[in-house]
């Protein structure tokens, strides 16, 4: 299949599954890609008068395919993982982000959901001097699952692009123009939401959610904007570089660099203080940890390791889970 798929598009199996693709690297004969929603009278999303259920947890997502359709999960022998992917052969459909912009830019008649991302999508356009179809609409309303309380998500292709839009959307917040950050309330809910209400560090990550630039509110909906770079920025072939799961550590260092840590995959270079010294580097295909940390922050790390064997060889922690501590001290 000669389709560069990225981080942003969603696939539709033959089956009717809907998964949501993940990074920029996948094998020769197959994508990486999540479940992320299933059909299924419990659902409350409706699309042609099918009801389909969205499934959270990357925990019930791979349950739900080892007794359903184990076939989209495989060993993956450079990560050393088993991952969820769909092969070529079962892609039913592919879902284009900027091609549901341009749908939605082009409507005589649009749902409430579709003006308000208009609106977002056409305010961050002109701040940026973009054109409105290099904001890609994707997540349920890409797919036409969307429900009374969707978010608005975006994604935008391109290292240049992607900071450009971020500088943006951050003049817009600044000016309280169309975009706002969280207040108490709202980064209060997104953080037992994604951390779990439970979690020790609760307070410090609600002043981490507030300041977040890539999330927000949209005439009172929350946006979510996804940077990805084109995978020809990124310079990496599947099978080039292995990866050795390591231990769990726990450490306190500097970051030293967060030039990526506003791009899904987000990396973050640093110097442990405390703990392993040969951790270098902190890595995350999850939206969550976006925006993390900033350059010079001391930060408190705890999550699995991983060595990597590229040019170089070193130690990374692969941040993954809510299990998994990243925060400012």
């Amino acid at each position: 299949m000669k389709h560069s798929f990225r981080e942003g598009e969603f696939i539709e199996t033959i089956e009717g599954l809907i998964f949501e693709v993940k990074g920029l690297v996948h094998p020769p004969n197959r994508v990486i890609a999540y479940l992320r929603y299933i059909p299924s009278n419990k659902g409350q999303r409706l699309r042609n008068r099918r009801k389909y259920l969205k499934i959270y947890s990357l925990k019930e997502r791979q349950s739900f395919l080892m007794d359903n359709y184990p076939k989209y999960l495989f060993y993956d022998p450079h990560s050393r993982k088993v991952l969820q992917g769909v092969p070529f052969k079962d892609i039913k459909r592919i879902y284009i982000p900027y091609e549901k912009t341009w749908e939605v830019l082009n409507k005589a008649v649009r749902e409430k959901i579709e003006e308000i991302a208009v609106k977002f999508i056409c305010a961050v356009a002109d701040e940026s001097g973009l054109k409105e179809g290099d904001l890609g609409i994707t997540g349920s309303l890409l797919l036409g699952l969307e429900g009374e309380t969707s978010d608005i998500d975006v994604v935008v292709y391109g290292e240049e692009r992607g900071r450009v839009v971020y500088e943006a959307i951050k003049k817009l917040r600044e000016r309280g123009e169309v975009v706002k950050p969280y207040g108490e309330r709202e980064a209060a809910r997104i953080t037992a939401f994604r951390w779990g209400r439970d979690n020790p560090y609760f307070a410090k990550l609600m002043e981490l959610e507030k300041r977040k630039v890539l999330q927000g509110l949209v005439k009172g909906r929350d946006y979510y904007v996804r940077l990805v770079k084109e995978p020809s920025e990124i310079d990496i072939r599947y099978g080039e570089i292995e990866y050795f799961p390591s231990s769990r550590e726990r450490v306190v260092a500097r970051v030293l660099d967060d030039e990526d840590s506003i791009f899904t995959p987000c990396t973050y270079t640093i110097k442990v203080l405390q703990g392993r010294k040969d951790v270098r580097e902190v890595h995350s295909f999850r939206g969550r940890f976006t925006e993390q940390a900033r350059k010079g922050e001391k930060v408190l790390l705890e999550g699995a390791t991983e060595k990597v064997v590229a040019e170089e060889v070193f130690l990374r922690f692969l941040m993954e889970t809510e299990r998994d501590i990243f925060i400012p001290l």
